[in-house]
This record gives C-alpha cells, sequence and structure tokens, in this order.
C-alpha cells in the first residue's frame, strides 16, 4: 500500500501480486482486500482507470473473496475516483 502511495507502481504491484498469491493459499478477506486496494491505487496513480475500478470493485462485490465490510470505508473514495474518471475520459 505504501508502495502505491509513493508512486511506486512496479513494486507495488510485484508486492501485492505475491501477497495475493500468499493469501489464497490462507484466509482471504481483509488479506485480499489489502491487495485489491494496492492495486487499485497504483493504477490510479499511473490513470489506468479502468483497472483501477476492476481492482477496487472487489472489495465491495458480495461474494468475492476480496469483499470486505471494513475496507469498504477506507476506499469507497478511490472507488468513486476511479469510476468517475472511466466515465469521463
Amino acid at each position: 500500500m505504501l508502495a502505491a502511495l509513493r508512486g511506486d507502481g512496479d513494486a507495488a504491484t510485484s508486492r501485492a501480486l505475491r501477497s495475493d498469491g500468499q493469501q489464497a493459499l490462507g484466509h482471504a478477506g481483509y488479506g485480499l482486500a489489502a491487495v485489491q486496494a494496492a492495486l487499485g491505487l497504483s493504477a490510479l496513480g499511473v490513470g489506468h482507470y479502468e483497472a483501477a475500478y476492476e481492482h477496487l470493485r472487489q472489495i465491495f462485490t458480495p461474494g468475492d473473496l476480496a469483499c470486505h465490510y471494513v475496507q469498504r470505508w477506507w476506499t469507497i473514495a478511490d472507488l468513486a475516483a476511479a469510476a468517475a474518471s472511466v466515465t469521463i475520459a
């Protein structure tokens, strides 16, 4: 998450994907939501709005392994920014 916030998209993506594999082996929930949030922020930072929307949307989709009710509070503004940018662009 910190790498994404710092604008280091490559590091954020690499670390998130590595973590994604580890979460898939164990418990999902918050861990996968955090991975999707990091990937979404990273994509937002480089202007890949559709990718950002797809990553962040998973946190809000019931039945998705990354769906997490607490993480939603922290990512709703990012999801809205991604959605608005997709519809405008």
